[in-house]
């Protein structure tokens, strides 16, 4: 057995995905891309737990669980994306594509990690 799929079986890290007309490259993009290990005292393999939300072709608004209990607010309307994390705004930003947009929730998330004094690791993509 692999160690990812080892981590997956132990910790339960399946995704439960309720996101009206889904657009699944956008979403598996943007579980990969919040999918990575962090560290406080020990190292942590971090993942959404859940997803939710709308999505349409230009418009995005989802809320991201992820297994520390974190909550990702993502809402991208008009190139305008706006990140609230356990319900503060971190990011609010025009003239972004929708092709950024995961990259820039990693980029902010990390940041914010790194703001409460954990040090994010590795990361590891899918299976």
């Amino acid at each position: 057995m692999k160690f990812l799929e080892f981590i997956y079986e132990t910790h339960n890290l399946h995704v439960q995905i309720e996101i009206e007309n889904v657009d699944t490259e956008f979403v598996n993009q943007l579980i990969d891309d919040l999918s990575f290990i962090y560290k406080k005292r020990k190292d942590k393999y971090i993942r959404p737990k859940s997803i939710n939300g709308k999505m349409s072709d230009d418009n995005i608004d989802l809320t991201v669980v992820m297994h520390n209990k974190d909550i990702i607010k993502i809402d991208f309307k008009s190139g305008i994306l706006t990140l609230n994390i356990n319900g503060e705004l971190v990011y609010d930003m025009d003239e972004i594509i929708k092709e950024n947009v995961s990259k820039k929730i990693n980029d902010v998330y990390s940041k914010y990690l790194s703001k409460h004094n954990f040090k994010v690791m590795k990361k590891f993509n899918e299976i």
